[in-house]
């Protein structure tokens, strides 16, 4: 009875905050989604650096290298928020204003129209938005311009075909049943994965045990 009764104050609680964030998203729209973004893609951020940390660890105990398997983890605060940063001044507005744009042009939940949405997505606004937070990010991290030209170049479309792999079916299932106000939300929430390996690409040459 004790238990049903923890499992029915979590439910009323979870119904609260989602009544709370609808009652913001329907107020102020795009600053909700900005905090969100930014929550989520500082989350994603923070989650890569631990998986890279323990995953070397992993990878120098099977090579008996017991000093670096006992190095702490030393957690890159700056480094987390600058995607806190970007994710909530530089996706969530252009996310935002993209899905308002994609859903008054082609407004209707057919599956021809969901195709059509998911197809601009993924061909005009994620080939554009990819690069341009991650030259952001390296460009607030201070790396030089060549650095930045060399990344575009050598990972540019393997790391595109791996945003096809994830955003195309999840975008089939946000734009085909989804309503606009939580569509951000749910790129948000499906982004939390993707902010994790575009955190990875990004530093995949960092020694994270240093």
């Amino acid at each position: 009875q004790h238990h049903q009764f923890i499992i029915a104050s979590q439910k009323k609680t979870m119904l609260k905050l989602i009544t709370w964030y609808s009652q913001r998203l329907e107020s102020h729209p795009l600053t909700t989604k900005s905090i969100t973004s930014g929550f989520i893609s500082g989350s994603g951020d923070a989650i890569c650096q631990l998986i890279v940390h323990e995953n070397n660890k992993k990878i120098m105990r099977n090579k008996g290298d017991d000093k670096t398997v006992n190095a702490k983890f030393h957690f890159d605060w700056l480094r987390t928020a600058r995607f806190t940063f970007l994710g909530s001044v530089l996706i969530a507005p252009i996310v935002h204003h993209w899905y308002s744009f994609l859903n008054k042009k082609i407004p209707t939940q057919r599956i021809n129209a969901v195709l059509k949405r998911t197809f601009y997505d993924q061909t005009i606004c994620a080939p554009l938005i990819m690069p341009t937070f991650i030259s952001s990010v390296m460009v607030l991290e201070g790396k030089k311009i060549s650095d930045i030209t060399y990344k575009m170049e050598n990972e540019y479309f393997q790391t595109l075909v791996a945003n096809w792999m994830l955003w195309v079916p999840a975008q089939l299932i946000n734009f085909g049943f989804v309503p606009l106000r939580f569509q951000v939300l749910f790129s948000n929430m499906t982004g939390m994965a993707w902010s994790i390996y575009i955190s990875y690409k990004i530093h995949d040459n960092v020694d994270d045990l240093n």
